[in-house]
Formats: C-alpha cells, structure tokens, sequence
C-alpha cells in the first residue's frame, strides 16, 4: 500500500481488514460458545507473566540458535535492498519474539512456546542462503572453505545446543507403536479406565474422553499459578476409577502422580 500525505482514512481500511476479522470472530465465538472462548482467552489471561525471566531467556532464544544471527549478519552486509519476502519476515520477527518470549515467561511456560519464534528465525536464514552463498563464492579457496564450515557448526550448533531437548528426537516420534500398545492395552482392561495425561489413549480405546490434569490446573489456578493439589473434579475421576494410565513426559506433573490413587488400580507407563 502506498501512503499519501494527508492519511485518508479510506486507505487504512484494507489494513484493518484482519484486525477487524479476528475480533468479530471472537465476539461470536464468546456469544455462541462461551466455554470456548474461555479456554482460548480467558484461561490463559489469568495465567502470570513473570517478566523477570525475559532477560534469561532472551539470552537463551539467541545463543542457541546462531544461525538467526548469521542471517542478520547477512542482511546488514548486504548490497542489495531488502526483498518483499525478507520485509515480511522480518515483520514477523518483531511480533513473534517478544510473543514468544512472554509467552515462556507465564507461570508453567515451556520450551514450546519458543517455536514460532524459532520458525521465523529459521525461515530468515534460509531466505538470506543465496546471499550467503553469494559471498562464500566472493572468497578465495581458503577462506571460503573456513567460513562454510563455521557456517555448517552454527547449523549443527543451532540444533544440538539444546540437547537435552531435541536428542530425544532423534529416535523417537509423536504417535508411535508405544501409543498403539497403550491403547491397545486399555482397550483390554476391565472396569473405569482413565489417562488423564494423554486422555486420547482411552478415548480411542473405550471412547471415553476424560479430564486432562493441564486443563484443569490452568483452570483452576491461584494467583495465576498451578495450584498445590489437584481440583476436585479430576480428583474424583481417578478415585472412581479402576485403572489409571500414566504418561511420562518432559512436563513435570508432580501433583498429578501424588494424587494417584492406592489399592487395586495399576500405573502403566509409557513414553511421551
């Protein structure tokens, strides 16, 4: 869109366009499907921000991934003017890291929620890969050779720092066979099934879809955090129940194994 000088207000309705979208979209969503709406808005605005952790992590979100800063590196070096394609990302840099960051810096905030920021920093570095190589190819032999390797270590780098994160996917995936066998397994067992970690293995099994411990801590969180026992109505699902499926994974729900009931029910777990 080109601006002229005086800003006729016809002209900033085409940029209003998606704003507008999105917010008519959430008034029918909060007049048609209140529960709805309070999963997607008003649940996760009651969750705190603990700004102090925004420094830290910003830290981290950059010294993990060098190859974000190699694309900048590449930008600002660069001759030529910054294409369309590298404006929009670059736009989508600015809203998705702070977003990113804040959202890591709510109370039980993840690794996770540093994706779409890793995602728009990915995608600079593969749109600035002509540049790059353009300048690999300005260099004599030698120094070529050592800069593609310095570049081929950021890539490695960019990956592998965070280790303990990302070796796990190396050998496993979302939905593998220990998902079949754990659904084939609670389809077999006798009385109240219940896998409030994952509550799909039960669902696909018994069609039976059951409270999830993450969903109901959100909801029922004290001073925009987790409380320390687990809310009475998945409290009374695993009492009622004959057998409980636990899910091992990387978000620790130390409430949720403290709370499983004693006696007869039966803990199986699997891998998450």
């Amino acid at each position: 869109m080109t601006w002229r000088r005086p800003l006729q207000v016809r002209e900033l309705v085409p940029a209003l366009a998606p704003t507008i979208s999105i917010l008519l979209a959430l008034a029918a969503i909060r007049s048609i499907w209140r529960q709805m709406f309070a999963a997607m808005v008003t649940i996760p605005a009651s969750i705190k921000v603990y700004p102090e952790r925004a420094f830290n992590v910003s830290l981290y979100l950059f010294a993990t991934f060098p190859i974000f800063l190699i694309a900048l590196w590449s930008i600002w070096r660069s001759r030529h003017a910054i294409t369309p394609l590298e404006r929009w990302i670059l736009s989508a840099l600015v809203v998705l890291i702070p977003i990113s960051i804040w959202t890591i810096c709510k109370s039980g905030g993840g690794y996770n929620s540093l994706l779409f920021a890793y995602l728009a920093m990915t995608a600079l570095f593969v749109a600035r890969l002509d540049g790059i190589f353009g300048w690999l190819r300005s260099l004599s032999i030698q120094r070529s050779f050592v800069a593609a390797i310095a570049i081929a270590l950021a890539i490695l780098a960019s990956f592998f720092l965070q280790f303990d994160q990302t070796v796990a996917l190396l050998s496993v995936r979302h939905g593998d066979e220990k998902y079949d066998t754990a659904v084939a397994l609670a389809r077999h067992l006798d009385g109240v099934v219940v896998s409030p970690q994952d509550p799909t293995i039960v669902y696909r099994a018994k069609n039976y879809f059951g409270r999830s411990p993450f969903f109901e801590l959100d909801t029922n969180a004290v001073n925009g955090n987790w409380p320390n026992e687990l809310p009475m109505a998945i409290l009374q699902e695993l009492q009622q129940a004959d057998r409980v499926i636990a899910v091992r994974s990387y978000v620790p729900t130390p409430v949720f194994e403290n709370s499983l009931p004693a006696g007869d029910s039966i803990k199986f777990q699997f891998q998450n």
